[in-house]
């Protein structure tokens, strides 16, 4: 699972960011809460890619979900 470290006390709330990498299944976003690691969630259809802007949802537990791409770096992309 994401960790939307360091992170405590955010409450569950909605963010975008912009993708800065991938850690192995986890995908790095940069926030204006900072770097977080996130997974991507089941229903979002585009794999992310570097420089893709992504709907994030942080969870009060620490967890760190990508929901959606909201804007491709680049106008090609992956469904899976």
């Amino acid at each position: 699972m994401g960790r939307a470290l360091p992170l405590s006390a955010i409450g569950n709330s909605l963010v975008s960011g912009k993708i800065h990498g991938c850690d192995g299944e986890h995908f790095l976003v940069v926030s204006p809460q900072g770097l977080i690691r996130a997974d991507r969630a089941a229903g979002c259809l585009l794999v992310p890619q570097q420089g893709d802007e992504v709907l994030l949802a942080l969870l009060e537990n620490g967890a760190a979900w990508i929901l959606h791409v909201l804007v491709q770096k680049k106008r090609e992309g992956t469904v899976q």
